[in-house]
């Protein structure tokens, strides 16, 4: 099943329901860290898990400033090297994840950047792993691509997975306000802002895949034909029925 998110322009503004989703991961972060550590792992596994303590903290720091304020911060849209963000937050992903999933990492876009708000793209990120968390997977994947002006950044669990029913709700963002909604509008958000394609595949005991599909520096607009209907790369496409497809604007 694949469902497809057109760009719109939006604001930079902040909705408190995003704070709330970066929080409860960044929580999350602290609570699977801090049981791992009563398990006396390695030093250098120890090292890792503290230092995804340390950042989550900060993080939940910088947000709760932004929330009391009332804005985001001085951060704004930057160009960053995608491979070596997703790298940045390696210790944080695999606190999430906890001791029972493994994380893979797949990164094969080096000198690639994009224009993008760094906290909002490490929310993302972040929301899929948790998902894939809450859906009980065993691994995860994270794989970058460039392909033409674009860069893919795929994220893919071994999960329950979604009926189509659950994923169009999400698609649509009536999770937004639950408490333990999948927080899929959150990465809808960013993508928008961000100039960028958002593909979900996903089938009930067949995992998901997340497609974020981000626009190269200066090349904002999507160039490459089939980039534009979200068509996944033919070295990343995997089989699925044309009836399962369901392109969708938002």
């Amino acid at each position: 099943m694949q469902i497809q998110i057109e760009p719109t322009q939006t604001s930079a503004s902040y909705p408190q329901r995003d704070a709330i989703h970066d929080l409860r991961n960044l929580f999350g972060i602290v609570a699977s860290a801090k049981h791992v550590l009563e398990r006396d792992p390695d030093r250098s596994q120890r090292i890792a898990l503290l230092e995804a303590i340390e950042d989550a903290a900060i993080r939940g720091g910088e947000l709760t400033t932004g929330l009391l304020s009332g804005n985001r911060g001085s951060v704004g849209f930057t160009a960053m090297d995608i491979e070596a963000r997703i790298l940045g937050l390696g210790s944080m992903i695999r606190a999430l994840a906890g001791p029972r999933i493994k994380v893979d990492l797949e990164l094969e876009s080096p000198a690639s950047q994009v224009r993008l708000l760094p906290a909002d793209f490490d929310a993302a990120i972040l929301e899929l792993v948790a998902n894939a968390g809450a859906a009980d997977a065993s691994t995860v994947v994270i794989r970058t691509r460039r392909v033409g002006s674009r860069i893919w950044v795929l994220v893919g669990d071994d999960g329950r997975g979604m009926s189509r029913a659950k994923l169009e709700q999400a698609r649509r963002g009536v999770d937004a306000g639950c408490a333990h909604g999948t927080g899929l509008c959150r990465v809808q958000q960013f993508m928008r802002a961000s100039h960028g394609h958002f593909l979900i595949r996903s089938r009930p005991g067949a995992g998901t895949t997340v497609s974020l599909n981000l626009p190269t520096v200066l090349k904002l607009a999507a160039c490459e034909p089939g980039v534009r209907k979200g068509r996944l790369p033919l070295n990343m496409k995997e089989k699925t029925r044309e009836e399962d497809r369901q392109p969708a604007a938002a």
